[in-house]
């Protein structure tokens, strides 16, 4: 659409404003509340497609797959872009029209792309200035400092799985909810009899974890169990942790402290969350924040960005995002140079990936000894199309965030008997087997093992601004 004559003054105005107010219900909420809790103070709002416009601009890649930083990057940039916005601007967009008016008397559009070309200010209030300000912007965003905490909590809800189990013999030991007739519930009372007859549920979900010590072969060590929520009502106090303890069979327990689901502890010195607790085991995942930049975090765009285009493709034609070209001159990417180009891209994240895995920072990390197996299997790697390639390496990735495991059944290394020679398969090929489809998976730890990597329990506030931390140290020689 076009027009032949200008915008008026309400025309321009209202544009301004539709692209500085925000409409959306949940955020005029948020700011009501604000304002009622900070009083005097103004809440200014800036709108998503302006710090994605600030992104493009400057070239601040942003990878949703690579971290959980994200968020604290897109919040301190929304608090630069709005800031600028609500100095140049203020909320009374006919003033800056007025003004504007006043200066050269245009009667042109205002260009929102163009405003951090020049200096903006608003008497003694500078917002930005064009020759410095993206240096400390850039230096910020670089930093791998942000507190990334996540909330643990007391586990409510749901009892046990809802799947009701064959009736078979029942291990006294184990904690099963009989699936019990009404009829039956006034005249049986052994809970394993009813469930042996009738079935019963498992897999009680825990409202919390304990450490405690007990006297296991006339010698005094610690353990770690579960409180299900089934049973939480019943204790109000450290004396009924010991007796439900002692219950489920613990030789004089001491209790010493509460574990929440999703607390953090300290192995060596490396972070984990645990997040389980079954057969005795624990299982933990890792809690350290993986950052990259330079031309590796690129990599990692273009390896997301064409995984999502083409996750479902299965003809090989893919969907390719090419290069953009940095001047007139250039030349545009062909489809046959951009799968080379990923495809060199992706070897050489790999490599990456690898290296830092051995690196120092994941030296005391569990899963840093899979280090030599991933190496093992690179030439295989090599070998996959690029869709396969793009998957394994966000598999990959996950060995690095808080999911700690991934699917590396597509990557096959030498199947080796007891005697450490490679197999034959049944045409008297050499054998191969793929690698673990929960490769990298930290379960089945017990207590005992962690005691031993001088374990400590870390609590954090909600923020991360400030911690505690807790090791077993005062209670090794049974002091309290």
């Amino acid at each position: 659409m076009s027009r032949n004559t200008y915008f008026s003054d309400d025309e321009l105005s209202g544009f301004i404003s539709r692209q500085l107010v925000t409409t959306r219900q949940s955020t005029l909420e948020v700011k009501k509340l604000f304002e009622f809790i900070f009083q005097n103070t103004d809440v200014v709002c800036s709108k998503a497609n302006l710090v994605s416009d600030f992104r493009e601009k400057y070239g601040i890649i942003k990878v949703r797959d690579l971290n959980d930083a994200h968020h604290a990057q897109d919040a301190y940039l929304n608090i630069v872009v709005g800031n600028v916005f609500d100095t140049k601007f203020t909320k009374n967009y006919w003033k800056f029209i007025e003004d504007r008016r006043k200066v050269d008397n245009t009667r042109e559009t205002y260009n929102f792309k163009k405003i951090f070309d020049y200096d903006v200010s608003r008497g003694e209030n500078v917002a930005w200035l064009k020759d410095y300000s993206i240096n400390t912007i850039s230096e910020m965003i670089n930093k791998k400092t942000a507190n990334i905490t996540q909330m643990i909590t007391e586990g409510k809800g749901q009892l046990f799985d809802l799947t009701i189990l064959k009736k078979s013999k029942i291990d006294k030991k184990l904690t099963v909810i009989p699936n019990t007739p009404k009829i039956l519930k006034s005249s049986l009372k052994d809970s394993c009899k009813i469930a042996e007859k009738y079935g019963y549920f498992s897999t009680l979900m825990p409202a919390y974890f304990v450490v405690f010590k007990y006297i296991d072969k006339n010698k005094e060590v610690f353990g770690f169990d579960r409180i299900f929520i089934f049973d939480r009502e019943k204790i109000n106090s450290n004396e009924d942790i010991e007796k439900y303890l002692e219950d489920k069979g613990y030789n004089s327990p001491k209790f010493i402290r509460k574990v929440n689901l999703k607390q953090k502890i300290l192995l060596n010195g490396y972070p984990y969350r645990i997040v389980g607790f079954t057969d005795n085991k624990l299982e933990i995942k890792n809690s350290k924040q993986f950052y990259s930049d330079g031309e590796h975090l690129k990599y990692i765009k273009h390896l997301s960005a064409f995984y999502n285009n083409n996750n479902n493709v299965k003809n090989g034609e893919y969907r390719i995002n090419f290069l953009k070209k940095t001047s007139e001159n250039d030349r545009n990417e062909t489809t046959d140079e951009a799968k080379e180009r990923l495809n060199i891209e992706f070897i050489k994240l790999y490599e990456y990936f690898c290296e830092r895995l051995n690196s120092k920072i994941y030296a005391n990390y569990y899963n840093s000894k899979k280090y030599d197996e991933l190496i093992e299997v690179f030439d295989c790697f090599k070998n996959l199309n690029l869709l396969d390639k793009a998957k394994l390496l966000l598999e990959f990735l996950k060995i690095f965030k808080k999911d700690t495991y991934g699917n590396f059944k597509l990557l096959e290394k030498p199947e080796l008997d007891k005697n450490g020679k490679q197999k034959l398969d049944k045409n008297g090929n050499l054998s191969f087997e793929g690698l673990s489809m929960a490769f990298g998976k930290l379960h089945g730890k017990k207590f005992k093992q962690l005691v031993e990597k001088d374990i400590q329990f870390v609590d954090e506030s909600v923020t991360g601004l400030f911690e505690k931390k807790e090791g077993l140290e005062k209670w090794q020689d049974g002091e309290q």
